[in-house]
């Protein structure tokens, strides 16, 4: 399971073509399944399901899990890569925007997380678990000015990450967690999917 938000879809949509092309298969879920529409023309539904996916609305995590069950059976991996990016100075920056921030950021991956450690430990196949990847980035371990809350939020995670893999005892059906920090590439995180609040 991929998770997207209004960032980097361009990387979603490299990374489920790339575990789609030898034949694995994928539950695509991001907020408006319509921008997957070309790709899921491509595969069938025996090999790609698409799935509408808000992380910040609890009803659709649920929702996702479900689906995935009742169509594949089994969830081996889960990619939490949603995100944009909110510019803005402490000061300025409004309350309701902050929240939203940290909401996508952490609580949704928070949330997922706490869907997939049952289904990988209780309804995947014994011995075979899962693995969490947390996508985070160089914010994540380190600060820059104006995006203060996009670093809280990857540090937040990162180190749920850290926590969560120690958690993960081996008798619980070999569930693993992992953070990714990817170096610099072009996405839409410093232009469509950039907020941003100035001082005056």
């Amino acid at each position: 399971m991929a998770t997207a938000h209004n960032s980097i879809r361009a990387v979603v949509l490299l990374l489920v073509e790339k575990v789609l092309h030898p034949g694995e298969r994928v539950v695509a879920t991001l907020r408006r399944p319509e921008h997957l529409a070309d790709l899921a023309s491509k595969y069938p539904s025996t090999q790609l399901l698409v799935v509408e996916l808000d992380v910040v609305k609890t009803e659709h995590i649920e929702r996702a899990f479900e689906q995935t069950k009742k169509h594949f059976g089994r969830l081996d991996i889960v990619v939490n890569n949603a995100g944009y990016g909110l510019f803005a100075e402490i000061e300025v920056a409004p309350e309701e925007e902050t929240r939203k921030q940290i909401e996508v950021l952490f609580w949704g991956p928070v949330h997922i997380i706490k869907r997939a450690i049952p289904f990988m430990r209780d309804i995947n196949p014994s011995g075979q678990g899962g693995h969490i990847l947390n996508i985070s980035s160089s914010g994540g371990h380190q600060a820059h000015p104006g995006i203060a809350f996009y670093n809280a939020g990857k540090f937040a995670l990162e180190g749920l990450t850290e926590s969560l893999s120690k958690e993960m005892l081996p008798e619980w059906n070999i569930i693993k967690a992992t953070i990714v920090e990817p170096g610099g590439f072009r996405t839409s995180w410093g232009h469509s999917s950039l907020v941003k609040f100035l001082a005056c």
